[in-house]
């Protein structure tokens, strides 16, 4: 791309996400745009370092913890986005950053009320934008687990892997936005959704692909926020899989003894990938408990992926029979032996069970739903939702939204 198509690639990205993006050709700044422009930019106290990283992309943090993201393209060009909401409100910190920017006393406060209009984007958003900025651009595919995100302190560490886990747990007087608040707990129902139905998959691709981290030292009152962070992930994922069909006692000591292991722990790197075991772990058991089968039951197993993989496609038994190179009244005997019911019964609780995401997560109206999971009409839909669910679509939908 030339340089008046990336200016204009710049202010398209500052448009859409209402943040401040630089475009610099190896140590000039040859763009900028923003819509809310201050005077001195913040982002001068970050330039040398991000400008001179070897990093292909990255994200910093700030000590007001506010993301700069950036990421380099062909022709020695380099995008930077940012800064984020300001998400650690301190006066001290705030006064240094005015200090270290000599901003005159007197456009102080007009400063900070645009600094405070910083737009709520978290790392993991930003990883996913520079992600695809690179891939589009340089044609040649970025990773999101290749974009390193730099903060000074561990404290934050929790904070920066949000969305899958880490925010949809965490309640923070710091995080006073309403779109924060919305996300996390939209996060939350979806995550729980998928402990309850026995969704294990699922919840490995909401845990995936996260941007890397690379945390400093750690804040004395880290760990035991983590620690109870994840205590309270244990205790509400198994209520979710008490009402997804596991055994109380079963599930009441599973949570007991991931607490315990939380309480062992001596360093907060170690919990974050322990919350990820024990809710995969969560999902998993509601699913066999579900099913009526275990980990040994590979025809399951088989049946499951493959239904998973042909959710939105018209699934015929003698096709999935045919690849397994077994005949279709064997395959059918099977798997109804191990899991007490049939594989149409199987295959249609799936369907309605995602029909019940989207429904939940979704703005998709109900005959595109039916179109998307393969079904003959809106009609068949309706009528196979309400014999799994005991109520209509539209119902299900309008009981969730008031939720």
């Amino acid at each position: 791309m030339n340089l008046n198509e990336l200016e204009y690639l710049s202010k398209a990205l500052a448009k859409s996400t209402s943040a401040s993006v630089r475009l610099y050709q190896r140590e000039n700044q040859v763009y900028y745009y923003s819509v809310y422009p201050m005077n001195p930019d913040p982002f001068l106290l970050y330039e040398k370092d991000m400008l001179q990283s070897e990093q292909t992309a990255g994200i910093i943090t700030t000590d007001l913890f506010q993301f700069y993201g950036y990421v380099s393209l062909d022709g020695d060009y380099r995008i930077v986005i940012g800064p984020s909401s300001i998400l650690t409100k301190d006066k001290d910190k705030m006064d240094n950053l005015l200090f270290l920017l000599d901003v005159k006393e007197k456009y102080k406060e007009e400063y900070i009320g645009k600094l405070e209009c910083a737009p709520s984007i978290s790392a993991e958003r930003i990883g996913w934008l520079l992600s695809f900025i690179a891939s589009a651009i340089n044609k040649n595919p970025l990773f999101v687990e290749d974009v390193f995100v730099e903060t000074k302190s561990e404290n934050h560490q929790h904070d920066i892997m949000n969305s899958s886990i880490q925010n949809t747990f965490l309640f923070s007087d710091e995080k006073e936005a309403n779109t924060l608040i919305v996300d996390n707990y939209q996060n939350e129902k979806m995550l729980l959704f998928y402990i309850k139905n026995g969704q294990p998959e699922n919840l490995k691709e909401l845990f995936s692909a996260f941007p890397k981290i690379k945390a400093g030292t750690m804040a004395n009152d880290t760990l035991r926020q983590l620690k109870d962070m994840g205590i309270c992930c244990a205790t509400v994922a198994s209520r979710a899989s008490i009402e997804g069909g596991l055994n109380v006692q079963t599930a009441f000591h599973l949570s007991d003894l991931y607490i315990q292991k939380f309480e062992m722990l001596r360093n907060s790197a170690s919990i974050y990938p322990l919350i990820k075991q024990m809710l995969l772990d969560f999902a998993e058991r509601t699913k066999q408990a579900k099913y009526n089968c275990n980990n040994s039951s590979k025809l399951f197993l088989r049946c499951a992926n493959y239904v998973s993989e042909n959710l939105f496609d018209n699934i015929k038994v003698e096709e999935m029979a045919a690849e397994f190179g077994i005949s279709r009244c064997r395959l059918c005997t099977q798997f109804h032996k191990q899991t007490g019911i049939t594989l149409t019964q199987y295959i249609l609780q799936k369907k309605i069970l995602e029909s019940q995401r989207l429904l939940q997560f979704t703005n998709k109206s109900i005959s595109e739903i039916a179109l998307h999971l393969a079904f003959s009409s809106q009609s068949h839909f309706q009528t196979v939702f309400k014999k799994y669910t005991g109520i209509t679509p539209n119902r299900f939908r309008d009981a969730k939204s008031d939720l």
